[in-house]
């Protein structure tokens, strides 16, 4: 590959056992680029404890260990992403207890292509309680940020903007929804909740959006 066609993706890691922060490098090719591994074009940012292995098999993953494979970079490690624009990239968190840390970065879906069913995510938490995701602005995509099945979540400050719906917040108790903002998403609610218990949801903006700002099942 033409290494004037590369970009370079440089994310923080934060090192749980040594207490301090090294930097991961991850190449993220323009142009052409492989794609993630759901056949989405991007690149994708997954917090786990395990990673595809031979036969497609799930092997475990080292605490901070960081394996990359086709569009997908998968790391047993908290992230703070880099305060800048990150085009096309999508986090995806199933590890338990982890931390997005964005300090402003902005996740920014630009291509043409999208998951024909509508589930393009920027930031997805699934199934990993006591996740926290902090200071992250996400647009362009189908939903801006979707948690589900994950107890305690903590989301502070985080923009959703400019999405085809803002956050949705689906079967999960103990969850704090604090001074975030969900704004101008064009095509459906600015906050979606179904089945939330003993949570909160304080000190946020929401506003016009294309359906309901704040719409609650039980």
């Amino acid at each position: 590959m033409d290494t004037q066609n590369r970009r370079w993706f440089a994310a923080n890691v934060w090192d749980r056992s040594l207490g301090s922060f090294f930097v991961a490098t991850c190449l993220f090719a323009c142009g052409s680029p492989e794609p993630a591994s759901d056949g989405l074009p991007g690149r994708r940012i997954i917090l786990t404890d395990e990673r595809p292995g031979e036969n497609d098999q799930m092997v475990p993953l080292a605490c901070d260990e960081i394996f990359t494979s086709g569009g997908d970079t998968w790391m047993n490690a908290d992230l703070v992403l880099e305060p800048r624009i990150h085009r096309d990239l999508r986090v995806v968190v199933l590890l338990p207890g982890a931390s997005v840390r964005g300090a402003g970065a902005r996740l920014v879906w630009t291509q043409e292509e999208r998951d024909p069913e509508g589930n393009l995510t920027g930031v997805l938490v699934e199934d990993a309680p006591g996740v926290y995701v902090e200071g992250v602005e996400v647009s362009g995509f189908d939903v801006g940020v979707h948690v589900m099945r994950s107890d305690s979540v903590v989301l502070a400050g985080v923009h959703a903007a400019g999405n085809r719906q803002g956050m949705r917040v689906d079967h999960l108790s103990g969850a704090r929804i604090e001074s975030c903002a969900m704004e101008f998403n064009y095509d459906g609610n600015g906050l979606d909740v179904t089945g939330l218990r003993n949570s909160a949801v304080e000190n946020c903006w929401i506003a016009d959006n294309k359906h309901d700002g704040l719409y609650l099942l039980s």
